[in-house]
């Protein structure tokens, strides 16, 4: 008996040609949900896809930049089309920096926030619309240890990005859990992926 039953479900996740991404992916397929994979490793996205088809469930492999708006709204578009619903979201993707705060360029400084803050929010922004008006969705972001702590490992970038995810998940929590709309984050440890 699976503890979670999501036959018939649709999620969406990115990062998932590796790591947590893919992980997170697969259980969502193992549990029995349709998923929409988000990468921008082709060759990797399209060997999860062929992975978890191999489940019984459809995964459906999209090229994808989480940095890049109209990229996440193309995804938006294929899968309002293709399954005219969204259930679960799980942002995963994401880059850092690991240099010295000193030595961070502005260009780096935004890439990161690009990605990891404005880019999920968008996506959640999206997601959350279609879970508001069907009345029950959720969305899981994976953060970091790292956003709550300082890990003198010259991450301020990182660190300071995943601070913003984790309260944005505070805020959209506090916003949409009356409404059906469940947002929650995880912060890890270091994970090598």
């Amino acid at each position: 008996m699976h503890q979670f039953d999501l036959t018939d479900r649709v999620a969406i996740v990115s990062g998932t040609a590796s790591g947590m991404g893919r992980a997170m992916a697969t259980a969502f397929a193992e549990a029995g949900a349709n998923v929409v994979l988000l990468d921008i490793n082709q060759a990797g996205n399209e060997e999860t896809a062929h992975t978890l088809s191999a489940l019984g469930v459809r995964a459906l492999p999209v090229t994808c930049d989480v940095a890049d708006y109209a990229q996440i709204d193309h995804v938006f578009a294929v899968v309002d089309k293709e399954f005219g619903r969204v259930d679960v979201l799980g942002n995963v993707a994401g880059n850092g920096t690991q240099r010295a705060a000193e030595e961070i360029t502005m260009a780096e400084f935004t890439e990161v926030f690009q990605s990891l803050v404005f880019g999920r929010f968008y996506a959640t922004q999206q997601a959350g619309r279609r879970m508001l008006r069907q009345g029950k969705g959720s969305i899981m972001s994976i953060g970091s240890i790292a956003g709550v702590s300082s890990l003198a490992r010259q991450q301020s970038t990182y660190g300071m990005a995943m601070a913003a995810v984790i309260h944005m998940t505070r805020e959209l929590s506090t916003e949409w859990s009356g409404r059906g709309v469940r947002v929650n984050a995880v912060a890890p440890g270091f994970i090598p992926t």
